[in-house]
């Protein structure tokens, strides 16, 4: 989960999950992440992070791992895919 703290008073002001409780909506499966890490918040207020992906459904595509930017729509509280690259490694093998 990717969570928003107040730094003064370390109440949690929202969670967002695809995998527990979250105060946002995604607005499509795809737009899910699972075991994140190293979310950075752009200068444009989305959010970059590192999605492992291993713990991701197989009706959702299964396991992958991407880099991935979502959007935030604070007014409606959902989450979008602006951009997301996942490589080939089919090209490894």
């Amino acid at each position: 989960a990717v969570m928003a703290v107040n730094e003064s008073s370390k109440e949690v002001l929202w969670i967002m999950s695809a995998e527990v409780k979250s105060d946002w909506a995604f607005a499509d499966a795809t737009d899910h992440f699972y075991n994140q890490h190293d979310v950075t918040q752009l200068s444009n207020g989305n959010l970059l992070m590192f999605d492992n992906g291993n713990a991701r459904p197989d009706a959702e595509g299964g396991p992958f791992s991407r880099a991935l930017e979502l959007r935030l729509d604070t007014e409606t509280m959902t989450v979008s895919t602006v951009w997301s690259f996942v490589p080939d490694l089919s090209e490894l093998t």
